[in-house]
């Protein structure tokens, strides 16, 4: 892959992507990756503690822009850096959508049997909110991808090997 591509696209992953995360999940700005890696964030596709896996969650993440854009992003670059950015960002967004789907089957369980509980629905509507905010992004993501494409554009129309003919 194109260098200059990869370069733009950790650029992209580092000062947009996990900036609009640590918005999204209402952390400070100058959290930094290793803050996140010592909590043990859930990951998708993982069997590791803490792993909880449903079919909502998977769902509620292929939905969810930001998270697409990350995966996008993971499987252009390689190094550590990436690595761990990605790691952080899909454990945020991971926990949220997890979190989403067992307060929502607590909620329509304990209703289905008569049995309403205010402490799962008060549950649900906070993760309902949560993962709204997530949602909430995905213009800033489009938008983010678009400038994305136009800066790489922009850089090779104006490379002197994109007129040479070079690849």
């Amino acid at each position: 892959m194109n260098q200059r591509f990869q370069g733009l696209v950790l650029t992209w992953l580092k000062e947009t992507l996990y900036p609009l995360a640590l918005q999204v999940a209402q952390l400070p700005p100058e959290t930094l990756p290793a803050d996140l890696l010592v909590q043990i964030l859930p990951l998708p596709n993982t069997q590791e503690p803490p792993f909880y896996d449903t079919l909502d969650a998977r769902t509620y993440c292929s939905e969810c822009p930001l998270f697409c854009a990350v995966l996008l992003a993971r499987d252009l670059l390689s190094g550590a850096e990436a690595d761990v950015l990605v790691k952080c960002i899909w454990g945020l967004i991971w926990r949220d959508a997890q979190e989403r789907a067992v307060a929502r089957d607590l909620d329509f369980a304990t209703n289905g049997f008569d049995l309403p509980s205010a402490e799962y629905a008060a549950r649900f509507d906070q993760a309902d909110a949560q993962w709204q905010r997530w949602l909430n992004m995905s213009e800033t993501v489009r938008t983010s991808w678009e400038d994305l494409l136009s800066d790489y554009a922009d850089q090779r129309l104006w490379s002197l090997t994109f007129w040479s003919g070079e690849p």
